[in-house]
């Protein structure tokens, strides 16, 4: 089977499961611009960067989810491939730079507040914060992916409906885990300093080279329904995408790290600039 463009953009799917993937994303996108024009009547301003970025997120998680690009996941590998990357990988820190903690915190009541709060704060999240979350999340992160393609499971998503849903699932929110703590917009029980954060991100370029050798070594033993021409696409797909998005990520962590060290560097300029003012004006008027 060969993959067709114009099926991928007319080939909506109508199962149960995309219906309520499609109702989910179109909510949580009407959530999201309810908020943005809460803080806009409020008089503050929401970047409009995070806007597209979140909006941008959801966008990824319907083409490879709902449109017909997700009819050919159970045939062709490198289709399947591409939906774990995009979920993980490009929807995943598109959404966490949209901010949707902060956008809650910053549009919502008093009682919504308390709420986001005491979630942020729950005891559950011990686990993905403080010091074992610098060993955790990226084993979760880079573990996963190896475990569901290197073990039965792979074969097991193909074959169950269910599971293969609850793996898209989990691939989202393992992503989110990783991605929200590294970027920074949003609020997090664990903020690794710069120098880890491209520790964490740079293990991605060996993590992805060892699951292609396996996927290669493994041949058809996995998934049998596959071709071993199609097993290589699906680890050209992987090591492309795995290490092409790692590098982005990268190059992303790093933009954010220097920006952030250029408005610090601005803002105590200004209040060093402001404070010699200060002390201009103090001394001409004992004059």
């Amino acid at each position: 089977m060969e993959l067709s463009w114009s099926h991928v953009l007319s080939g909506w799917q109508t199962d149960t499961v995309a219906w309520v993937g499609i109702g989910l994303e179109s909510a949580t996108a009407l959530l999201y611009i309810y908020g943005v024009s809460r803080v806009a009547r409020s008089g503050r301003r929401w970047p409009a960067g995070r806007t597209v970025s979140f909006l941008g997120g959801l966008v990824a998680l319907a083409f490879v989810l709902q449109t017909g690009f997700a009819s050919y996941d159970d045939h062709l590998l490198w289709v399947h491939m591409t939906q774990h990357l995009v979920i993980m990988m490009l929807a995943a820190p598109l959404l966490a730079l949209g901010a949707p903690v902060r956008l809650t915190l910053v549009a919502g009541n008093r009682g919504v507040r308390r709420v986001v709060a005491d979630l942020l704060h729950d005891p559950s999240l011990r686990l993905v914060g403080g010091r074992s979350a610098g060993v955790l999340l990226p084993l979760d992160y880079y573990g996963s992916m190896a475990v569901c393609l290197l073990t039965p499971l792979y074969r097991l998503s193909e074959t169950n409906t269910g599971f293969h849903e609850f793996v898209h699932i989990y691939f989202l929110a393992c992503g989110l885990l990783f991605w929200v703590p590294l970027l920074g917009a949003d609020p997090a029980t664990w903020r690794p300093s710069h120098g880890l954060k491209i520790a964490v991100l740079a293990i991605g370029v060996p993590a992805y080279l060892a699951i292609c050798g396996g996927m290669l070594a493994e041949g058809r033993w996995i998934s049998p329904d596959h071709t071993l021409t199609d097993i290589h696409r699906g680890t050209l797909a992987m090591a492309i995408g795995g290490i092409g998005l790692t590098l982005g990520g990268l190059l992303l962590v790093t933009q954010r790290e220097d920006r952030r060290r250029t408005d610090r560097d601005r803002r105590i300029a200004a209040k060093s600039n402001a404070a010699t003012a200060a002390g201009g004006a103090a001394r001409r008027g004992t004059a």
